[in-house]
């Protein structure tokens, strides 16, 4: 399982706590670049660096999180953004898939099997997408 957990990956998350558990998380499960940014700030700073993958905290102020999406979509419209929340909403749900997220993840006791499956998820679609030689 090396492919897509060796890509750059952006962690946003203004919740210095859940910031760290998240990194954790990752790296637990393999990932060996990830980027954490507790500010949005210097997160929008840094897109130059072209992240494969974003996980970013929907609450980093609720209008903001969209905002950021489409800032993303709009500068690397090819990077997976993948939405995480410690709260469920159908609205908040939809309207980050309307605007090019990946996936919403909701943080439960199924959290760090949802990274998972998102990051394989991921890896299947750029296995696909490398295999179709005119995406290449």
């Amino acid at each position: 399982m090396n492919g897509i957990f060796s890509q750059k990956i952006f962690l946003v998350d203004n919740d210095l706590f859940s910031l760290a558990i998240n990194l954790q998380q990752l790296n637990n499960i393999g990932c060996t670049d990830v980027h954490p940014f507790s500010d949005e700030i210097d997160f929008v700073k840094k897109l130059k660096e072209q992240p494969r993958i974003i996980f970013l905290d929907y609450r980093t102020n609720p209008q903001k999180g969209l905002k950021i999406l489409r800032t993303v979509k709009r500068v690397q419209p090819e990077t997976y953004v993948v939405f995480i929340t410690g709260r469920s909403g159908v609205l908040e749900a939809l309207y980050s898939l309307n605007y090019g997220a990946f996936e919403y993840i909701i943080k439960d006791k199924n959290y760090l099997v949802a990274k998972k499956l998102v990051l394989q998820n991921i890896e299947q679609i750029e296995q696909l997408i490398y295999k179709n030689p005119k995406n290449r």
